[in-house]
């Protein structure tokens, strides 16, 4: 979680530390600088409990494809560039095609160029979407117990993979960015982590759509 936590009072970094017997902890850094700041240092293991407890909550639903596709649709409709992005790449594949007929690139230029092209307008198919979805959906079905089974190590780099941001408040994690392709998934699944886990939690003033 080090590198992407961030103290709810002060904005600033949260860094680990580690106690006389070598237990770390996680404490806001403009703290430990001297600021004046209110953020008290907990025990890792404590968040590191609550974000399990958040993953615990994922539930893809039967119908997932079709309600985040019809999401990214509704976005797309506000601003599409669907259309210049396949013009932009068929126009670098043309050009491509006049260097080496003309003898300015070599063939073996020419093929790489050409796969990379290729490969963009291919991800721009709206069944590529699907596949990468599909995939992401099977990443996190299971993504509780690959939390509880990760050592300290691999929580880290678990949790730079699921979310941008993460914000502590004293002893809770209080709010959490997911990456932007894992956002939909997290939208799915916030009225159930607050029904399981928020509701036995004193709310603060965090983000509602992004607590934790």
């Amino acid at each position: 979680m080090s590198g992407i936590t961030h103290c709810w009072y002060c904005k600033g970094r949260i860094h680990i530390s580690c106690t006389k017997k070598g237990q770390p902890r996680l404490g806001c850094y403009n703290r430990a600088k001297g600021w004046d700041c209110g953020q008290r240092s907990a025990a890792v293991g404590l968040y590191e409990k609550q974000i399990e407890e958040y993953l615990d909550t994922f539930h893809i639903p039967d119908d997932y494809r079709n309600r985040i596709l019809e999401a990214h649709r509704k976005l797309e409709a506000a601003y599409d560039n669907t259309n210049e992005e396949r013009a932009r790449w068929e126009a670098q594949l043309d050009r491509i095609k006049k260097l080496y007929k003309w003898g300015d690139i070599s063939e073996e230029e020419y093929r790489r160029e050409r796969q990379a092209v290729q490969k963009g307008m291919v991800a721009l198919a709206p069944e590529t979407r699907q596949t990468n979805l599909d995939k992401l959906a099977e990443f996190l079905t299971n993504i509780g117990e690959a939390w509880r089974a990760a050592s300290a190590e691999q929580k880290n780099k678990l949790a730079r993979t699921l979310f941008q941001e993460i914000w502590i408040k004293d002893n809770q994690v209080v709010a959490v960015k997911p990456q932007p392709e894992l956002e939909p998934f997290f939208e799915l699944n916030y009225d159930e982590f607050v029904n399981k886990v928020m509701k036995k939690r004193p709310r603060w003033d965090s983000n509602p759509r992004s607590s934790a």
